[in-house]
């Protein structure tokens, strides 16, 4: 459940580090006001009932109001990450400057990438928010305003809406995210069809017209297109050898992880991984 904001502020901004392992287990939403986040270092997928992005250092990921969204970990990388959240009336001015129809639209790309030479301009404007939050007053509410103003017009200049998976999820049928969830942590065991209906309450054929009804594949190719981004990030951020990679996805042989890799991808892991570091 989403921390909600201290009694009369308009603003929170935190700075926190956390173990690889931390998740939420289950969506979240933010009601009454919406959140970006810069993440330092660290690898996560963020998921909303549409679709899933997956976020490296020096992303940031706007969340909007009203929108499910969760995390989950990418890699065994801990991380580190900057946040701010805000209620829609500090946004009127940013509204009219760059659009509100542009502002929406930009606050639902989950993950936005930015040149390196803007990163230290937006951990500058996060840690004098950090400053001013904690001396919060109104004169600091005035100072928050125009520091999150520079940010999002960062987000609207720099911005690139960042890789997503070829996933969308169209709907929020609330067993079915629920299994989402839970396959977010397990799917290295590979759970069984009768295994997930089971848990979701539902027959085996019910649970499978309701999951390719909400993800638009079946279970098979939900899990595989899950393992094949998570193997993108394992084999551009890490050395982990392809053996590695195959057993901590739970592959039953490092050949079928690569046959499924070269299908979905075009080329092999090793060809991936050469091709990422160029």
């Amino acid at each position: 459940m989403a921390i909600p904001l201290k009694k009369g502020y308009k603003f929170r901004v935190e700075h926190v580090t956390k173990p690889a392992s931390n998740y939420m287990p289950s969506f979240d939403i933010y009601e009454k006001y919406y959140g970006i986040g810069y993440l330092v270092k660290g690898d996560r997928q963020v998921s909303t009932p549409e679709r899933t992005f997956f976020v490296h250092d020096g992303y940031l990921s706007p969340v909007s109001m009203g929108v499910y969204h969760k995390s989950s970990p990418l890699s065994d990388r801990n991380y580190e990450v900057y946040a701010v959240r805000f209620v829609s009336s500090v946004t009127t001015r940013i509204k009219e400057i760059i659009g509100e129809n542009e502002f929406n639209d930009l606050m639902l790309h989950t993950a936005l990438s930015v040149p390196d030479e803007i990163k230290p301009k937006i951990i500058d404007i996060y840690e004098q928010m950090l400053i001013e939050y904690d001396n919060y007053d109104s004169v600091a509410e005035f100072a928050l305003q125009n520091l999150l103003e520079q940010l999002i017009l960062i987000m609207y200049r720099y911005g690139t809406v960042a890789e997503t998976s070829e996933i969308h999820i169209s709907t929020a049928d609330t067993e079915i995210m629920d299994i989402l969830s839970y396959i977010d942590t397990n799917f290295m065991n590979n759970p069984s069809v009768s295994e997930l209906a089971k848990k979701a309450g539902l027959s085996e054929s019910h649970f499978m017209k309701r999951f390719r009804d909400a993800t638009g594949c079946s279970y098979k190719t939900y899990v595989n297109r899950y393992k094949n981004k998570i193997a993108q990030t394992m084999l551009t951020e890490s050395t982990k050898s392809i053996q590695e990679i195959s057993n901590e996805l739970g592959f039953c042989n490092s050949n079928y992880f690569c046959t499924l890799f070269k299908q979905i991808n075009g080329m092999s892991p090793l060809q991936y991984r050469k091709k990422a570091v160029k």
